[in-house]
């Protein structure tokens, strides 16, 4: 697995770079063993790591064997905005209807972050990528 440094680029705390959940971690490192090597539970793994909220009752069941803790990055946190629920209405909304109308319309959804370059057939397009 490799792995990254936090999104401060300072002290010890790293995170994973590939594995989403837990469950996909545990998917990744099945698929590195050899056949027929007895693979443990999801929730065996998850009690292996450093609990969330070391003061929890529920952090009496954590083992502690792997000095890491499963935690989502901060900067990935949705922040509130006033009008978050209409957006994400008007979201969902949209996507039903390209669904129901599949046929004859395309969806395309992006973040920020990205974006699908347009132009005329037959003519180059600009790449201007932006970053960070």
């Amino acid at each position: 697995m490799q792995v990254a440094v936090d999104d401060r680029h300072h002290g010890f705390i790293m995170h994973l770079a590939r594995a989403i959940s837990m469950r996909d971690f545990v998917a990744q490192i099945a698929k590195r063993c050899p056949e027929n090597t007895p693979i443990p539970s999801v929730e065996w793994v998850r009690l292996q790591f450093w609990p969330k909220i070391p003061s929890s009752h529920q952090s009496l069941h954590y083992t502690g064997r792997f000095k890491l803790k499963f935690m989502v990055q901060q900067r990935q946190w949705r922040k509130y905005h006033i009008d978050s629920h209409y957006a994400a209405a008007l979201y969902s909304y949209l996507r039903e209807y390209a669904i129901a109308f599949k046929d004859y319309c395309g969806f395309v959804s992006l973040d920020d972050k990205h974006k699908i370059s347009t132009g005329e057939p037959g003519f180059p397009v600009a790449a201007a990528e932006r970053g960070r």
